[in-house]
Parts: C-alpha cells; sequence; structure tokens
C-alpha cells in the first residue's frame, strides 16, 4: 500500500495476505506502516487515516478476518487497534554498537563468551562471508541438525534461497560461515538496511559443538 500527497510518497506499508484453513485468511503488515521521516504530526495522521482506509479495503477485498500489523517503532498506538497477546515478531532486540574498537568490545562480552571465542579460534575455527547462492546449503545443513534436536521450525528452503537470490545480490543479505578445514559447523545469515546489520537466522551443527 502506497500514500502519496501530490508526489512525495508519505507512507508505505507491505501487506501480506496469510491463509487459513477452509479458504479463509488474514492480512499481515510486517515492521510497518512505514512513514516518512520529515512529515508532521498532523501530516502523519493523514497518512494513517489513508493507508488504514486502504488495508481495511484490502482486507474486504480479500475477505480477511483481520489485519495485523508489526511496527519497528513501539510508539505507535492507536484507538481501534489492540495488543496481540501471540507475538510474530521478535519480542525484543539487542542493539549492538559496532563503532568501538574490537577489544573494548571483547571487554564488553561476559566472560565466557570471550572464553568461547579464544576457543574457537585456538581450534583453528575460521569464518568467512559469502552471498553466493550455493552457500545456503551449508546453512540448511545446520538447521536441520538445529530441528532434529530441538524442534524449532524454520522457514522452507525456498526462503532462504529466496533472500541470497534476491538480497543477496544487491548487498543487502551475506552469510557468515563457520568452519574447520573447510567443513561447515555454524551458519548466521545477515541483513543489511541503513546502517545496521541483523542477524536474522542462525545455525550451528551439534556434533560440531565443541568447536564453540
Amino acid at each position: 500500500i502506497v500514500v502519496e500527497d501530490g508526489a512525495k510518497l508519505t507512507a508505505v506499508a507491505l501487506v501480506i495476505e496469510r491463509n487459513l484453513q477452509l479458504g479463509y485468511s488474514w492480512l499481515y503488515i510486517p515492521r510497518g506502516p512505514i512513514f516518512l521521516e520529515t512529515l508532521s504530526d498532523a501530516d502523519k495522521q493523514r497518512a494513517w487515516d489513508a493507508l488504514e482506509e486502504k488495508a481495511k479495503g484490502l482486507a474486504r477485498e480479500f475477505g480477511a478476518f483481520f489485519i495485523r500489523i508489526d511496527p519497528a517503532l513501539p510508539d505507535f498506538t492507536r484507538s481501534e487497534w489492540r495488543k496481540s497477546s501471540r507475538e510474530v515478531q521478535p519480542r525484543n532486540s539487542l542493539l549492538l554498537d559496532l563503532t568501538p574498537s574490537q577489544d573494548e568490545l571483547l571487554a564488553s562480552v561476559h566472560s565466557k563468551t570471550r572464553y568461547n571465542i579464544r576457543t574457537a579460534q585456538r581450534k583453528a575455527v575460521t569464518v568467512r562471508f559469502s552471498n553466493h547462492a550455493d552457500d545456503v546449503e551449508k546453512f540448511l545443513h545446520a538447521s536441520k541438525s538445529v530441528t532434529s534436536r530441538s524442534g524449532f521450525a524454520y522457514h522452507p528452503d525456498s526462503y532462504y534461497h529466496a533472500i541470497m537470490e534476491i538480497l543477496g545480490k544487491s548487498g543487502m543479505a551475506e552469510l557468515a560461515i563457520a568452519e574447520v578445514a573447510g567443513e561447515s559447523v555454524a551458519a548466521h545469515l545477515m541483513i543489511y538496511v541503513d546502517g545496521i546489520a541483523t542477524y536474522a537466522h542462525g545455525a550451528s551443527v551439534y556434533d560440531k559443538r565443541s568447536y564453540m
């Protein structure tokens, strides 16, 4: 959904239809809507009113039971909306400033974390970064190890291939792959937007856990 004021885009929302049983559905706006930062409070309210009306129109068109929004910022409160008891996006996020030196960053973490990092270094663990679609298989191999031991459910394999094929090519996604003697033991999927690197997904091979 796009809201414009003349030639100026003032608000945008990605709307996803989520299917339910018996042909029913609901609409989901992840990490949105997003408003132009320079809008006044009054203009933002007008943009929201227009966007909300368009979203309700989509809900009627698709026969959706309800609309869910997950704004990135917590100050988004509207009288007609109520807080859900179920979370879709992560309930909490941690933000780490990467401008300090590596020594300063290491000094700020828990002593057990420093120990694990040094253990991995002593055991010749190396980390390389890749945006090649072929390396997605290394992440998927590790994810199967996680699922087999914990039951944790990942997205379908095609989801991760699509991220690397689309965002990877534009430099917005990258895999961090930890290896021992060329064998993958863990992988993290990073997504880069506006100077923020988001650790979005991760997995490690259980029988290689001693490498930390």
